[in-house]
């Protein structure tokens, strides 16, 4: 199976981790725009360290971002879908080297609510701040340090990374150089789609998750709807039974 020409990789993680700084590490200097909107970015780049290949990287809205709707989150991607034919290659998910928090303890299961449990087919886990790792620690060891971090790298096939977009860009060679790091980056992601013969993540498996949520949004607001009407009709007559009908029916009509 040939891996394809094209690489189309996402960056996810929370606002502050390092998503830009980690787009210009990967790309380099000689990256071009080729699609923008107010909250997203593609870039593109001929990699040379891929053979030629031709590597876009979408640079996601934070998670957790309280801006937007976890629905406006999604719509922004699918938009990057479509500047991303066929389709997603890799997720790559940012953290921070450093003290893992509840709130990044959550960001599996952030992922898996916007895009999915097939998503971590395609994802790799990358840190930032490298710098912040103790002498002679790899990220491997850092990551065994944590059960709910060690959690979020099995669930990644035990594809991890890390850069440090500060202090490892001069250094050419050895374990702290963001030239090595990436090289073994981009070799992980080359070995991925080559183990998913190819296979990527659509515009329709991302919609499929998306009529997934609604219609889980709409039980839940069947089942709060429904426990008022019982509450309310408990000992009425029929018209109040046809009143709360009516209401739910309504809100069957304006959720669907």
């Amino acid at each position: 199976m040939h891996s394809p020409s094209e690489l189309n990789i996402v960056l996810l993680g929370r606002s502050g981790d390092g998503k830009s700084s980690t787009k210009n590490t990967i790309l380099g200097e000689k990256s071009a725009q080729v699609w923008s909107s107010a909250t997203s970015l593609v870039n593109q780049v001929k990699a040379q360290n891929l053979q030629g290949k031709t590597l876009r990287i979408v640079e996601t809205p934070g998670l957790f971002d309280t801006s937007r709707t976890k629905e406006e989150f999604q719509q922004e991607v699918e938009k990057c879908i479509t500047h991303c034919v066929p389709g997603l290659h890799a997720f790559i998910i940012i953290l921070k080297v450093g003290r893992y928090t509840a709130q990044e303890a959550r960001i599996l299961d952030e992922i898996k609510e916007l895009f999915g449990e097939d998503v971590l087919k395609y994802a790799v886990v990358l840190f930032t701040n490298g710098d912040q790792l103790e002498d002679g620690q790899t990220i491997e060891e850092f990551v065994q340090q944590g059960v709910a971090l060690q959690e979020l790298v099995d669930k990644c096939r035990g594809r991890v990374h890390v850069i440090d977009n500060k202090y490892w860009k001069q250094q050419q060679d050895g374990y702290r150089s963001n030239r090595v790091q990436v090289e073994k980056l981009l070799k992980t992601l080359e070995e991925m789609v080559k183990e998913s013969r190819g296979q990527y993540y659509s515009k329709e498996m991302l919609q499929a998750v998306k009529k997934m949520r609604r219609s889980l949004k709409l039980i839940r607001l069947f089942e709060n709807v429904t426990h008022v009407v019982k509450k309310y009709t408990q000992g009425k007559g029929w018209a109040a039974v046809m009143l709360a009908s009516v209401l739910l029916v309504g809100v069957y009509f304006r959720h669907t």
